[in-house]
């Protein structure tokens, strides 16, 4: 009897630490699928803030080469009025240059 008892009791105590495991390693699970899932949300999260970085940079870059094609622009423009300036003032010259000669060969008769 004493021997049946013991057994008994070893069953018991054998059935609570099974128990006891059973739940640890559903605790356990469940911990685990919650950081998973926390994890996951954060990939996306951080995915979503990385293409929205990227469409920010690229915008920035278009942005900024539009800025410098137009600077560039604006200095060809302005290169090519200094030219068309410095073409003037040397025909100008050149036209003074030239009515000096002939008023010259005017009066001298030439």
């Amino acid at each position: 009897m004493v021997n049946a008892a013991e057994h008994a009791t070893e069953s018991f105590a054998d059935h609570d630490v099974t128990t006891a495991v059973l739940r640890a390693q559903q605790a356990a699970k469940a911990r685990y699928q919650k950081m998973m899932a926390a994890a996951l949300q954060a990939e996306a999260r951080a995915h979503k803030e990385g293409e929205v970085a990227t469409a920010k940079a690229m915008s920035y870059q278009q942005s900024l080469e539009k800025r410098m094609l137009f600077a560039r622009r604006k200095r060809d423009m302005m290169d090519e009025a200094r030219q068309i300036q410095k073409d003037q003032y040397l025909e100008s010259r050149m036209n003074q240059e030239l009515s000096r000669t002939l008023g010259g060969r005017v009066i001298a008769g030439q």
